[in-house]
């Protein structure tokens, strides 16, 4: 992508609230260049442009966020930037609630998923909102591979005994709740 077409994209990231951006930055900007953008060395225009991804294909019932999967999966899959994982973990919960989407998703897709998940858990600096996210991630994956049960069940409760943050709490509690719901089918 151009220099100036980055700049120019960055500034309407920086001056646009979450509303304007959800009512009109495709005028201006395109998914592919919001998708490459989530990836940019400079971490504020990428997570501006990650971001701006996610208000964009939240607010549009999820017509493009399925079209755009394989793109969010190589963005979950490169990005170390915090800010971004957390905009494209819930764009990828998102994904995988769509059983049709999980069920026809090629393996080495899953193996890839699998694996960002469980390094980002590992990561002792990976804030509470990403973590949380990850915990539906890989809760989405149990019917296909059932042995993430258990690991998940551990890793939640090792994560509540060295933090107790509220919305780690909750979250783990909710996902324990379903966890529990398909061990007694």
């Amino acid at each position: 992508m151009h220099p100036q077409r980055i700049q120019q994209i960055t500034e309407a990231l920086f001056n646009n609230s979450a509303s304007v951006i959800k009512r009109g930055i495709l005028k201006y900007v395109t998914l592919e260049e919001l998708l490459t953008l989530s990836l940019h060395p400079d971490e504020r225009t990428a997570f501006r442009a990650a971001w701006a991804l996610e208000h964009v294909l939240q607010a549009d019932g999820s017509k493009d966020l399925l079209s755009q999967y394989s793109s969010i999966l190589k963005i979950y899959n490169q990005s170390h930037n915090w800010s971004v994982l957390r905009s494209i973990s819930k764009l990828i919960m998102l994904i995988l609630k769509d059983r049709k989407t999980l069920d026809s998703m090629p393996e080495s897709y899953v193996e890839n998923i699998l694996n960002t998940t469980f390094r980002i858990l590992e990561d002792q600096y990976c804030p509470v909102a990403v973590r949380c996210n990850t915990y539906d991630i890989l809760y989405a994956f149990v019917t296909l591979h059932p042995w993430i049960a258990h690991e998940l069940r551990q890793i939640m409760q090792l994560d509540l005994e060295k933090n107790e943050m509220p919305a780690l709490k909750s979250r783990a509690k909710k996902v324990m709740q379903r966890l529990e719901r398909i061990a007694k089918t």
